[in-house]
């Protein structure tokens, strides 16, 4: 399986948008655009890479690596963000069970269960 391939039938739909477009910057590599080169041996006629070649490449794929930047630091601060609600969850559950006195109800078993729910996710 070719690379490209691997690539598209292992995406996952929900961040596509996100991926580095592959495709883009392999036809991109094949935009040559100096002076043809004799040395084609199937008789295909090839360009010489450029610096201004090398530029515009390299514009699409720091263009590219944003984006996955981009998403990542986004996903980074959602994560800390659910870190950060459930650890303050757990410590309320915690401080209620060390808290009770002899006789008081501690927080039911159903909590702990949704808590775990919630951290598993």
């Amino acid at each position: 399986m070719k690379f490209g391939e691997q690539l598209r039938s292992s995406i996952i739909r929900e961040y596509q948008w996100y991926y580095i477009d592959y495709d883009v910057l392999k036809k991109e590599l094949k935009n040559a655009t100096g002076p043809f080169l004799n040395d084609s041996d199937n008789g295909e006629r090839r360009r010489d890479w450029t610096e201004e070649d090398e530029t515009r490449f390299v514009k699409k794929l720091e263009v590219e690596l944003d984006k996955v930047h981009t998403k990542q630091q986004v996903k980074a601060m959602e994560i800390s963000r659910r870190i950060a609600v459930s650890e303050k969850e757990v410590r309320s559950v915690v401080a209620r069970l060390l808290e009770r006195g002899p006789q008081e109800a501690g927080p039911s078993e159903e909590e702990f269960m949704l808590l775990e729910e919630a951290l598993s996710d």
